[in-house]
């Protein structure tokens, strides 16, 4: 067993393991029936393009652009394919729907085409800040389409996978309120070099290479080097949580596609 290869198990991961990529009986009747009245398969996934714009997130979005919130981390039915929101927050300082999609994975072309498929329903306006969990695939995508906009990291997400990471320190709690003070008491770029340094020699992580990736992407969640945008207060994209909980009032873990449409 070589330890570096290992990893925690991430059953939300499971759907793409090869045991899971089969049709089970009941999938495979309804299949067969759509096809014998005339609905093909790429007929019925050419059904999962449709896009609608609505008037109000439009003229919303116009005039409050300053920042969105991008989240697919919510699996909407039992199909496994990831809900997208965008978020944003009015004048009263309340979260606003701007758009929504399922999209079928979360690779850097699917973000690319969310991306600009939302820019092109919102008049090709371009959020001055956009707020999204940590990933490669849309940092690269929002490098690429926005070049002015000013991109962050979740910092909610960031901490709860780095304590999880922390559980196997002897010294677990002490790690943790080390790790939250460099964040929260680094008052300048400096200081948090400084606290960061000392804070990884002490525990023995310069090694880390996890640790020492996140150290480089600095700039998309420390907020020492954020402060000078406006953010509408948001650090995470809990709001985006908030319009989860309305949509779990209608759909499940096992609600179709059809019935989330409805």
């Amino acid at each position: 067993m070589i330890s570096s290869h290992n990893h925690e198990l991430e059953p939300f991961m499971s759907r793409f393991m090869v045991a899971h990529r089969s049709l089970n009986m009941d999938m495979k009747r309804r299949l067969e029936a759509n096809t014998i009245v005339g609905i093909r398969l790429g007929r019925a996934l050419g059904c999962l393009k449709f896009k609608q714009v609505h008037p109000h997130s439009r003229a919303a979005y116009k005039e409050f652009n300053d920042v969105v919130s991008f989240d697919t981390t919510y699996l909407v039915n039992r199909y496994k394919l990831p809900f997208a929101t965008i978020i944003g927050v009015n004048h009263h300082r309340q979260s606003i729907l701007l758009g929504c999609t399922l999209i079928s994975c979360e690779d850097a072309n699917t973000f690319k085409w969310l991306v600009m498929t939302w820019l092109e329903a919102m008049g090709d306006i371009h959020p001055n800040a956009i707020l999204t969990y940590q990933c490669e695939g849309m940092r690269k995508t929002i490098r690429q389409i926005t070049l002015k906009t000013r991109h962050r990291f979740c910092l909610w997400h960031i901490l709860c996978k780095i304590l999880k990471k922390f559980r196997g320190f002897i010294e677990y709690e002490s790690a943790c309120l080390e790790f939250k003070a460099v964040i929260y008491d680094s008052l300048a770029i400096k200081m948090f070099e400084r606290n960061w340094n000392e804070f990884m020699v002490k525990n023995g992580l310069e090694k880390i290479e996890w640790l020492s990736k996140l150290c480089i992407d600095k700039e998309y969640w420390f907020p020492i080097y954020l402060n000078h945008t406006f953010w509408v207060g948001m650090v995470s994209t809990q709001r985006s949580q908030s319009k989860y909980a309305y949509f779990d009032g209608y759909v499940n873990s096992m609600s179709t596609l059809k019935q989330f449409v409805e």
